[in-house]
């Protein structure tokens, strides 16, 4: 028995997670992205809100140190009553904290 595992870190994303090298990717979206036509491994957490996600897999997995953007994101804003999407990229002290903005953030 494993102890101090978060509780949103199935036995399946595990396996995902140890698996990973340097370079892997991993993607973290909600259930409007086109998963399984893109997966190589789908692991589904329904019910879960990215940010919860993020900081559950953060706490057992660290940023690949060998790629210069190893993390990138893209986020839903309202910006002059429209909609846009933004996407960035953060550095190797990545750490989420975010609230999300109007309802949505990737």
């Amino acid at each position: 028995m494993l102890k101090g595992i978060n509780n949103l870190l199935t036995p399946d994303l595990l396996k995902v997670l140890m698996e990973m090298g340097h370079g892997d990717e991993l993607v973290i979206s909600d259930g409007n992205f086109p998963t399984a036509s893109m997966a190589n491994n789908l692991v589904r957490l329904d019910g879960n809100n990215v940010p919860e996600v993020l900081d559950a897999i953060l706490s057992v997995l660290p940023l690949d140190q060998y790629v210069e953007e190893p993390v990138a994101y893209k986020t839903c804003q309202k910006r002059n009553s429209k909609v846009v999407y933004v996407v960035g990229t953060r550095s190797f002290n990545f750490r989420p904290s975010w609230q999300p903005q109007f309802g949505v953030t990737y």
